[in-house]
């Protein structure tokens, strides 16, 4: 077996263990994540309720609240 074969074997063979490694590697990293179907962003503010929802001050927050939606009972 010349030098260019022996090299062209040990390449390959570093190829698939290198990549059987990433994908041992990736499968490990991403089975304890859980996919996500939702995700929420909750805007509070320092004020009470009937100073903000309703008042002609706060147009954005309102427009936010009526385009989507409204948590007012949340833990």
């Amino acid at each position: 077996m010349n030098t260019l074969t022996k090299r062209f074997r040990f390449a390959a063979a570093a190829a698939i263990t290198l990549g059987t490694l990433a994908a041992a590697s990736a499968r490990a990293a991403t089975e304890g994540v859980p996919l996500f179907d939702h995700q929420f962003v909750i805007m509070m503010e320092n004020h009470g309720y009937d100073q903000i929802i309703g008042s002609p001050y706060t147009p954005y927050i309102n427009q936010l609240a009526n385009t989507y939606a409204l948590a007012t009972n949340y833990t």
